[in-house]
């Protein structure tokens, strides 16, 4: 008689918690009205709030950076 051993062989391992994104900061909920429709070039960003607010809402996932048709860089707001 075979005796199998009971144990994890052929699970899958358990998956490592992965950390939820960072809450938005004031500065990215400003920067995130400002915004607007439009967007905002990287180069109008120039306040140490606004370069704040626009890496947290990179991280969040509240803002995108796109290309306009002159090739400028510019921070838009995704869909909510």
């Amino acid at each position: 008689m075979n005796t199998l051993a009971s144990g994890t062989a052929g699970r899958k391992p358990p998956r490592a918690p992965v950390a939820p994104p960072p809450a938005p900061s004031r500065e990215a909920l400003s920067l995130q009205a400002r915004l607007g429709r439009r967007g905002l070039r990287l180069a109008d960003i120039r306040t140490v709030a606004d370069r704040t607010g626009l890496l947290n809402g990179l991280a969040r996932g509240l803002v995108r950076l796109t290309l306009d048709a002159e090739g400028c860089a510019v921070a838009v707001r995704t869909a909510p």
